[in-house]
């Protein structure tokens, strides 16, 4: 009987740890985020922080946007590109996709700006549904698994960076910006 209670008790132990390991290395990233690193000047506008680099060249991806199309980056060479990394569940990003549907309904007819914006690792029906209850018609393209957001070094949301018609990134802001403070910093990308 005390064997039987020992090894049950080995069983559940190992069983416990066993559980514990395989949970860890499905919710853990597979790999660690590469973040975009050189020279940075932070400062505050309003709510939204920003981070300006030296015209760092944006890294190129691929994704398929909610219809089921293929998008590249580099398709967009000689356009201003405004980039947003978001996320459903998340208010401020939320707010943020508001902000940007309005901006959308403004740009939508210019052939010198474009406007993406990157839902990071949410389900395509999770992303679908949010989309449709909010009657948003912005490009929005699917990140699942959080590649492009390991490639632009995404740790907050919502996230937009302001790319130049060269295919370099200018500015970064990390939090919420609105439609003005949008617009400024697409017109300083003219300059």
């Amino acid at each position: 009987m005390r064997y039987f209670i020992v090894i049950s008790l080995i069983l559940i132990i190992v069983g416990g740890v066993a559980l514990i390991y395989f949970t860890a290395l499905h919710f853990l990233p597979k790999t660690p985020p590469r973040e975009i690193s050189l020279e940075v000047e932070k400062e505050e506008i309003g709510e939204a922080a920003v981070v300006t680099k030296k015209e760092y060249p944006a890294p190129d991806f691929e994704l398929l946007n909610v219809r089921g199309e293929t998008v590249k980056l580099k398709t967009f060479k000689n356009k201003i590109i405004v980039l947003t990394f978001w996320t459903s569940w998340n208010p401020a990003a939320q707010d943020q996709v508001v902000i940007l549907e309005n901006y959308f309904q403004e740009i939508k007819s210019s052939q010198d700006i474009v406007l993406l914006t990157i839902n990071n690792m949410e389900d395509k029906s999770i992303v679908l549904n949010f989309i449709r209850r909010g009657e948003y018609s912005l490009p929005v393209l699917l990140d699942e698994e959080g590649k492009v957001g390991e490639l632009y070094g995404i740790t907050t949301l919502p996230a937009t960076f302001f790319i130049n018609k060269d295919g370099k990134i200018k500015e970064i802001y990390i939090g919420v910006l609105n439609k003005e403070e949008i617009k400024d910093r697409v017109g300083k990308l003219y300059q």
